[in-house]
Parts: C-alpha cells; sequence; structure tokens
C-alpha cells in the first residue's frame, strides 16, 4: 500500500498480503489493533488505506471478468453498489502496561491508563470510528463492555486472546449486527442465494433483517 507506513517503535509494516483478493462477494472485518500502532497517525493512514483498497476491490468486478462472464452467456457481472455493507472495523481492547509478547505472558495485571509505554487504544478507537463514519462502514465498540469486567483483560496469557472468553463478545456483537438487531450498514447486506441465513431473530434472512431500534454499537 501507498501509506503502509512503518512503526517507528515496533517497526511492523501494516502489508495487508490479502488486499488483491478483496471482490465484490468479500465481508471484511479488521480492528483496531493497537498492539501494532504506536499512535493515532499511522493507523489512522493505514486503516483509510486498507479502506480505500477494500472500496476498489470490493464495489466493482475487474473488466476482463465482465468480459468473460458476458461471453460465456451469463450476463454482466453485477458489483456490490453498497460495498460498506460488507467492511466492519472493530474497536480495540484495553492493554496492559508496556504491552508486548514478552509481557502477554504469565499472569497480567493490566492498567486501563494509558500511561506512558502503554498504546493510546482510547485515541485508536476514535481515529477508527471517525474514519469508519467517513467511509460509511460498521464500527463496533467491544471496548466499552470489555472495561466493565474484571477479565475483560484476560488475566493470564493474554497474547492468546484468541481463546474462548470475554473477547467472544466481539463475534456476538458481529453475529447481531449482520441478522440486524445492531443497526448498522453490515445489517443491509444485499440479498445473496450464496449467503442467504437465518439468524436469532425468527428465522429472519440477512437481506430482510430490521434494526430493533437503537443507536449503532460504537
Amino acid at each position: 500500500l501507498t501509506l503502509n507506513e512503518q512503526e517507528p517503535a515496533s517497526g511492523f509494516r501494516h502489508q495487508y498480503p490479502f488486499k488483491h483478493l478483496l471482490t465484490p462477494r468479500t465481508i471484511l472485518v479488521t480492528q483496531a489493533l493497537a498492539w501494532f500502532h504506536t499512535n493515532g497517525e499511522h493507523f489512522g493512514q493505514n486503516l483509510v488505506a486498507l479502506l480505500g483498497a477494500a472500496e476498489r476491490g470490493m464495489s466493482a468486478a475487474p473488466s476482463y471478468q465482465v468480459r468473460m462472464r458476458a461471453s460465456k452467456g451469463g450476463g454482466l457481472f453485477r458489483p456490490s453498489a453498497k460495498w460498506q455493507q460488507q467492511v466492519v472495523v472493530m474497536s480495540t481492547s484495553f492493554s496492559h502496561f508496556k504491552c508486548n509478547i514478552e509481557t502477554a505472558r504469565g499472569e497480567i495485571k493490566p492498567s486501563k491508563g494509558p500511561k506512558p509505554g502503554q498504546h493510546d487504544y482510547p485515541l485508536l478507537n476514535r481515529v477508527g470510528e471517525n474514519i469508519s463514519k467517513r467511509f460509511g462502514v460498521t464500527f463496533l465498540d467491544i471496548t466499552s463492555a470489555l472495561q466493565s469486567r474484571s477479565d475483560g483483560h484476560m488475566p493470564h496469557d493474554c497474547g492468546h486472546w484468541c481463546l474462548p472468553g470475554p473477547y467472544d463478545l466481539g463475534a456476538q456483537l458481529l453475529y447481531n449486527a449482520f441478522v440486524g438487531h445492531i443497526d448498522a450498514p453490515v445489517s443491509s447486506l444485499p440479498q445473496d442465494p450464496m449467503r442467504h441465513g437465518t439468524g436469532g431473530g425468527g428465522g429472519r434472512s440477512w437481506s430482510r433483517s430490521k434494526a430493533f431500534g437503537g443507536k449503532s454499537v460504537g
């Protein structure tokens, strides 16, 4: 990506190796990854670049695909007119003091700072939410709920946050957004036989779900 800035502290580059695979059938879920960002500027540049790549890859099919489908009698490819409905940005959880791979082992007693040496996750979340609104994609706030729990930051081996536990909240919110229980762009996904399914709202499909009320999470 042209805006792929290197993090000054970690040296990490957000290369997004999957960006060439983004198509009108993609559902993209990303997050404000605090452990890879040391300031809001670099995170903002990378998120804007990723959403720009999503818009290019998910809003239209390459011309050669259009020609091949038409030549085979399949009709013109109809790209998604609402790529924003297929993109979700989640907030990050709060990190512990001097969060890194080495300090993520063993028992953790997180500080909800930020303090010197700790990632400014409130700043990153604000940047992520503002950019999401600018692009019109869904932003889901998992931070607020996690902060209200004593185990909202995994007390043991937090580097393995993908294990079952409090972070499952993210998957639960995502599901509820898909089926329309949360008023968000992703709840208005266009009908697609390949993605047609029922949710927890009495057998409603994604394409016909209506929000039950309330504001978007985040």
